[in-house]
C-alpha cells in the first residue's frame, strides 16, 4: 500500500466521523475501527506512520471533543 491508499483510508474515515452530538460509543466504535485499519495497514507497510493516519483520519478530534463532552456532563452532575 502506498501513501495514496492511507490517505484516500484516512479521508473515508474522517468523513464518516461521529457528530458531535454522538453518544461516547459512536466515539469509542470509531477508535476502535480506525485503530483496526491503521494496524493493517502497518501490517502491509512497515514504513506506516501511525500517529500521522490516526490524526488524518480525525480520531483525535472526536476524542477530544467527546473527552470534553464527558467532563461537562460529570461537572453538571455533581
Amino acid at each position: 500500500m502506498t501513501r495514496k491508499h492511507f490517505e484516500a483510508l484516512a479521508a473515508a474515515l474522517r468523513s464518516n466521523a461521529p457528530n458531535p452530538d454522538s453518544d461516547s460509543r459512536e466515539a469509542e466504535l470509531f477508535e476502535s475501527i480506525v485503530k483496526a485499519v491503521a494496524g493493517a495497514c502497518g501490517h502491509f507497510n512497515p514504513r506506516f506512520k501511525r500517529d500521522r493516519f490516526e490524526k488524518a483520519s480525525g480520531l483525535a478530534e472526536v476524542q477530544n471533543r467527546h473527552s470534553l463532552r464527558d467532563a461537562i456532563h460529570c461537572a453538571q452532575a455533581a
